[in-house]
């Protein structure tokens, strides 16, 4: 009797450890229910002037440690994404140059780009693309000295972790890193986590990672402040590694068991950046680049529904502007336009401080003759977890005064 009463306390104290987990997966159940509902309603918005590449940014493979993840792997991952670009950040070696050794043309039908993830010697990290050899010396420069550097060469520079870098506000780099998924998932719990992939894992597995999803204000605040002065494009950081799981391996590196609960497929899923080219114009490095430093782009996190035919953009007499894009104000007002394919809340801010609001709508409009940078972020509010999450931030279109 008393071994009876002793597996029955056991059994109950499992039961109410478990029943959070339980109810959690419920709740993922129910978001799947939702995005899938969501999908059907979609309505793409037809538009012929631009074409909508979408790919990932911060990649790394086993070139430069962190990683085992293959450039099979990889190249798998973004096909079964369909995805357009993949924009690899190798870790230097002393060695070898990873950035010349990475993925870089086209690889089954997607570009890629070979790049680093550098630390310079002020302790700042950036990302730069596309890269070489000199990327091995990064940790001996000075972060305004790198940047200038990558800048004489063509190259773009990229602040990573902006919340911990300290000399980078004074130096003319080209973006920064306003999301980085692989700094939400280092806030994952391990315990709380081993419980939800026990229970949630076989079913939605991008679900468990997109409850952790969070706003980025800290870099947000840091993208608006810096914008105040001149230019600076924003990106999302996948920063894929396939790094986080469990393994047997033999000696030479050969797993025997192997379960990650970051794979490519699922990073590339989650958050992407979408790139706008001019239709009909040569889709290539150049022109992708080209771009991403002019800012004709948008962050999304595709994993709760596709954006593709979202626009920000700028008119006036007839002429358009699109997001990245600067417009020297006269006497003439501007308006500016934000469209989505679903209806959602759309927020319009200005230098970092929300103007305008639209719920329940697929457009927002505001006529305005102020000068100051203008930015969209898009909430899908129908989702349960993720309402107050974002689901699109666009870049930026700065109005300023005529000189």
């Amino acid at each position: 009797m008393r071994a009876f009463k002793c597996i029955v306390v056991v059994l109950l104290i499992a039961a109410l450890t478990q029943a959070p987990f339980i109810y959690r997966r419920q709740e993922l159940a129910h978001l799947r229910a939702e995005i899938d509902k969501l999908a059907a309603e979609r309505r793409p918005l037809a538009d012929t002037t631009f074409e909508d590449y979408k790919g990932v940014i911060h990649v790394h493979s086993w070139l430069g440690g962190h990683s085992t993840g293959t450039f099979e792997q990889i190249v798998q991952a973004a096909r079964v994404n369909d995805l357009d670009f993949v924009i690899m950040t190798e870790h230097p070696e002393r060695h070898i140059s990873t950035a010349d050794a990475t993925l870089k043309g086209v690889h089954d039908g997607v570009l890629f780009v070979n790049g680093s993830e550098v630390r310079t010697a002020d302790g700042d990290r950036l990302l730069i693309f596309p890269s070489d050899a000199s990327a091995n010396d990064a940790a001996k420069m000075k972060t305004g000295e790198l940047v200038a550097r990558a800048g004489s060469k063509g190259q773009t520079t990229v602040v990573a972790y902006p919340h911990e870098s300290r000399a980078w506000q004074q130096t003319e780099f080209d973006g920064i890193e306003i999301y980085n998924l692989y700094t939400d998932a280092r806030r994952l719990r391990p315990l709380p986590f081993a419980f939800d992939a026990l229970w949630s894992w076989w079913s939605y597995p991008d679900l468990i990672f997109a409850r952790i999803n969070s706003k980025p204000t800290a870099a947000l605040r840091s993208w608006d402040e810096a914008q105040r002065h001149r230019a600076v494009f924003a990106i999302a950081g996948n920063d894929a590694h396939a790094n986080i799981g469990i393994g047997l391996y033999l000696a030479s590196g050969h797993p025997l068991l192997e379960i990650k609960f970051d794979p490519y497929e699922i990073s590339f899923h989650l958050v992407r950046n979408h790139v706008l080219i001019a239709r009909g114009a040569r889709f290539d490095q150049t022109s992708l680049l080209s771009a991403i430093a002019r800012g004709h782009s948008y962050i999304a996190f595709d994993i709760f529904s596709d954006p593709t035919g979202f626009l920000f953009s700028a008119e006036r007499d007839g002429q358009r502007w699109i997001m990245g894009d600067e417009l020297a104000l006269d006497e003439r007002s501007v308006l500016l336009r934000a469209q989505t394919p679903l209806p959602a809340r759309i927020l319009l801010i200005k230098d970092g401080v929300v103007i305008k609001e639209a719920r329940g709508t697929t457009s927002l409009e505001h006529r305005t003759d102020e000068a100051g940078a203008y930015r969209i972020e898009v909430y899908l509010e129908r989702l349960p977890l993720i309402a107050e999450k974002p689901w699109i931030i666009s870049n930026q279109i700065r109005l300023t005064h005529d000189r």
